[in-house]
């Protein structure tokens, strides 16, 4: 076994960037074959004319009626991105090579790789190959796999999450760990209110994510107080009210005067939330569970109910010995000031427990906030329920949350058992390549469950026939059949 180890550290050390961009062009490849050119939402029989128009750019991300079924919702940085996709498609279109796939998805998803690269091997510091075969599996998830023009807020959402939770473990981990280094307050600021400012005009999801990382970074500065997570939680909020005076005020009046119409928020506040606690309770937490199975070896439910029970218990694990540095020790009680000393008994016990069971605690919050996202979620938005719909676009940010989780407990576990026992980090690796085979397998098998899916076979069309047809849409004297030549797409792009 030792041998073994020692093989794999010598393949791991050769690792580095450059085979992040190997495994993003291998990753192209892979969904391109899968996921072939593409499904085609009924929304875009709207959207992409109004994307493809040439109108003013404010004209068309504030057109409620074309954007977003005339709701007003200020996700106005995604539409931009849509906008993007719309005249990327149409491109292709022009060129004889159709396909109805996402380029900002492609583009978002390198840019996770890149940033989950830096951070997974600079800042937890982990293995380079165990690093490389968790990006895998995200890549490898249905998801990911299926990138196709619809809509950019979820991978947009993705990936500003990531960003904030990697930042937000900096600012919380940057005492602890030598070699971590902490941004000034000046750029940490921004960083944080551009990311949190940017993740909500993504998407009403994002804005639910920044709320939870909110409340993370509170009660964190209010357990252990210092400048970095304070100037953060400044950021963020500042970022949070900027959107909300956007969402009130100034998006209403910019989509009044370049548009005409009014900014209707009935989808927002009139959802049925008296069915949020059924759906917290009942419907989430297998959702949940079906979250973890796509992303890990797409085994069964229950199998990612292991998953997700695997990540609650090695938590547990790692508290079993307490922190040498923990509040409340009697060495530390010397050294703090007469103000510490006379502060309740129970309040340094309290601390003293968040302290030894911050593993736990911290994955309870995390597995906690993602249930109560998507109850919310649901409560709005029934359909992501549905077994054609629960594998692919909701679930992605809470997927890259997952993983980042995973990430941080594989960390601490390097900490305390992989570096004494080496063996257990080479079944660590054997395990996730066992699971990346799974997802593969399972993307190719997803494949027939979202083209004939009872759900999305209503809202989306998979039809060759008007792949084949826009390809040759140019030629002399080319007829299409008559179900194509009355497709709205196809006479959007026959016009002269």
């Amino acid at each position: 076994m030792q041998t073994k180890t020692n093989h794999i550290a010598a393949i791991s050390k050769k690792l580095s960037s450059i085979h992040v961009i190997i495994l993003f062009i291998v990753y192209m490849v892979f969904s391109w074959v899968v996921g072939g050119r593409g499904m085609l939402h009924t929304e875009m029989n709207v959207r992409l004319p109004a994307h493809i128009s040439g109108k003013p750019i404010l004209q068309i991300i504030f057109d409620a009626d074309s954007m977003n079924l005339g709701g007003w919702e200020a996700r106005q940085l995604s539409f931009l991105f849509d906008v993007i996709d719309g005249n990327f498609v149409a491109l292709s279109i022009r060129l004889g090579v159709p396909h109805f796939r996402s380029f900002t998805h492609f583009l978002f998803t390198f840019i996770i790789m890149l940033y989950m690269w830096s951070f997974l091997t600079r800042t937890l510091k982990l293995d380079r190959l165990l690093s490389l075969l968790l990006i895998a599996l995200l890549l490898t998830t249905p998801s990911f796999v299926y990138a196709y023009y619809y809509r950019t807020s979820k991978i947009g959402v993705s990936l500003l999450v990531i960003i904030l939770l990697g930042e937000m473990y900096k600012v919380l981990k940057g005492d602890i760990y030598l070699g971590i280094k902490i941004k000034k307050p000046f750029w940490l600021m921004l960083t944080f209110l551009f990311a949190t400012l940017g993740l909500m005009l993504f998407d009403v999801l994002g804005g639910l994510f920044a709320t939870v990382i909110i409340a993370y970074l509170f009660l964190a500065l209010i357990y252990k107080p210092d400048r970095n997570k304070s100037v953060a939680l400044a950021g963020m909020l500042t970022g949070y009210t900027i959107w909300v005076l956007y969402f009130l005020y100034l998006g209403p009046a910019i989509m009044l005067a370049t548009t005409g119409q009014k900014a209707d928020t009935a989808y927002l506040t009139d959802a049925p939330f008296q069915y949020f606690v059924g759906f917290l309770l009942i419907a989430i937490p297998p959702f949940i569970a079906d979250m973890a199975q796509y992303l890990f070896g797409y085994i069964t439910q229950s199998g990612g109910a292991i998953v997700l029970a695997w990540m609650l218990t090695t938590s547990m694990w790692l508290t079993l010995r307490p922190k040498k540095t923990a509040l409340g020790t009697s060495t530390q009680g010397t050294a703090v000031s007469n103000s510490e000393r006379t502060k309740p008994k129970f309040l340094s016990k309290l601390r003293s427990l968040i302290s030894r069971y911050e593993p736990v605690l911290s994955m309870l919050f995390i597995l906690g906030g993602i249930t109560i996202i998507y109850a919310l979620l649901v409560t709005r938005h029934a359909p992501i329920l549905w077994p054609d719909v629960r594998p692919i676009y909701y679930i992605m940010p809470a997927q890259v949350a997952l993983l980042f989780s995973v990430a941080t407990l594989l960390a601490r576990a390097r900490i305390k058992w992989m570096l004494k026992f080496p063996g257990m980090h080479y079944f660590t690796i054997v395990l996730l390549a066992f699971f990346l085979l799974g997802n593969i397998r399972g993307s190719i098998y997803v494949k027939d469950v979202l083209f004939h899916g009872q759900n999305l076979d209503i809202a989306f069309r998979h039809d060759p026939a008007l792949i084949s047809s826009l390809a040759n849409i140019h030629l002399p004297g080319f007829e299409p059949c008559d179900q194509v030549a009355t497709d709205p797409i196809y006479q959007l792009f026959s016009k002269p």
